[in-house]
């Protein structure tokens, strides 16, 4: 927890291909639901999840492919979400942009790699977390800012 904003890293090829690793996928469910329950003042904004692969590209009944998280289990995962009062979703695996997609309230942001792109030129993504506020702004790598300014 950072200024009233919990962290999350998880691990999204558990989720991904859970049949042969389950006893790992069911610990780190187990534990995200544990850091879920353990809300207080240090982490009253909420919670900020970064993961490798993005739940789905353009909504969550699409079919199962190669980039994104299995289909029968986005749901789930995005109700725990809902429930742990999640705010956002960072992911990447794409080496493209895809516009930036909801679950409810939860933001799911996807950015483009900063070596390899497939589709525009590469670059990354500053996230600012201010009072409740996230703001996330995409830098292509020819256009990097020198300093970066964190006012509201």
């Amino acid at each position: 927890s950072k200024s009233g904003w919990k962290f999350m890293v998880l691990n999204s090829m558990l989720m991904k291909t859970p049949e042969s690793v389950k006893e790992d996928e069911f610990a780190q469910i187990e534990w995200m639901e544990n850091e879920f329950a353990q809300r207080n003042s240090k982490n009253r904004y909420g919670t900020i999840v970064f993961m490798h692969h993005p739940f789905f590209d353009n909504h969550i009944d699409e079919e199962d492919g190669y980039h994104s998280i299995t289909r029968s289990r986005r749901s789930g995962y995005l109700d725990e979400f809902v429930k742990g009062d999640v705010k956002a979703v960072f992911s990447g695996h794409r080496h493209t942009t895809i516009p930036e997609r909801a679950y409810q309230n939860i933001r799911l942001i996807n950015t483009n790699a900063i070596c390899k792109s497939f589709d525009n030129t590469p670059g990354l993504r500053v996230v600012k977390l201010y009072e409740g506020t996230i703001r996330e702004e995409f830098y292509r790598i020819d256009e990097l800012p020198e300093k970066v300014e964190f006012k509201m």
